[in-house]
Parts: structure tokens; sequence; C-alpha cells
């Protein structure tokens, strides 16, 4: 019983979305090892608490930022605490369907940057064409407002307010 309970409390890592090839599957291997521990019996990485205090915070954006690459945007649900700087808070502001962030853009191309898989029929091989959903501005930039919740995930946001809530009542 007490090890059932104990697995229930484990947050596990999300396993690879494709089929690693040998060298893939080292890099995902050293790369998970550096927050999680094994368990042999239920064959699922778990998180570490004490690989996570003890790791140098960069260490484990960069860790995360590239395990992103193996098992996609749920790793960065499951690290958002560790992804975010809590002492900065960076300004922005819905405008329609888009949100204009007055920070750099550098810092956010990898979240932003989709791919798209096309197959070339004379190589005979798939091509994938990197796609960045924002747009610089002279202040920040912009990026589609559906994307506010990834961003989300790794700083904090000052937003102004959705809409101006007075008004009046009339009976």
């Amino acid at each position: 019983m007490q090890n059932n309970f104990q697995s229930q409390n484990k947050i596990p890592i999300p396993q690879p979305k494709r089929f690693l090839a040998k060298e893939e599957f080292q890099e995902y291997l050293e790369l998970v090892k550096i927050i999680a521990n094994f368990d042999p019996e239920t064959k699922r990485w778990y998180l570490n608490q004490r690989k996570l205090e003890i790791t140098n915070k960069d260490v484990i954006k960069e860790t995360i930022m590239k395990l992103k690459d193996y098992v996609g945007d749920e790793i960065l649900n499951i690290l958002s605490d560790y992804l975010k700087d809590n002492n900065n808070t960076i300004h922005a502001e819905f405008k329609g369907n888009y949100i204009t962030i007055f920070d750099d853009l550098e810092k956010y191309k990898d979240v932003l940057t989709y791919y798209i898989r096309t197959f070339d029929h004379v190589s005979g091989q798939y091509q994938e064409t990197p796609i960045l959903l924002a747009w610089q501005r002279p202040n920040g930039f912009s990026t589609l407002r559906g994307l506010y919740w990834k961003l989300n995930n790794l700083v904090n946001f000052r937003v102004k307010p959705f809409a101006n809530l007075s008004f009046t009542i009339l009976l």
C-alpha cells in the first residue's frame, strides 16, 4: 500500500512523442537524468525534487527547452515554475487577436517557433520549415493572443485589463 501511495504523488515526465534514433535517445536519456529518476516498476521517469533543487536554474531551463523537442509542450506545463523568473514581470497588452509583449523576442523564439513538415518528392525526404509566430515591433514584439498561455509558463506578465468593468445599473 505504501508503494502505491508513493507512486501517486510522483510527477511523471511525458514520454517521447515520436520514435527516437539511437543518438537522439542517448541525448534524451542524458537530459532526463538531470531532472528525474527512473522507476523500473512502472518503467517511467519521475521528477526528482532533490535534483531540481541542487541543479543550476539555467541548466534546468536549458534541459527543459531541449526535452521539449522530444516530449512536446507538456514538459513546459509540468516545469513552468522552474522556467519563470519570479523577480521579473513583463508588461504586455492585448489588442484584438494579438498580444504585444514589451520584451526581447530572442528570449521566446524557441517557444514561438513551429515547424511545418512537408514531403519533398524530388529528394524523397521530409523537410521541416520553421515558422516564427511573432512579429518584431519597435518596443517589443506581437504574437497571437492564444499563445499567451504558453508564454505565461515562461514569464510573469503584467497585462492591461481586458475591458473597462465600470458600468451603471438602471432600475
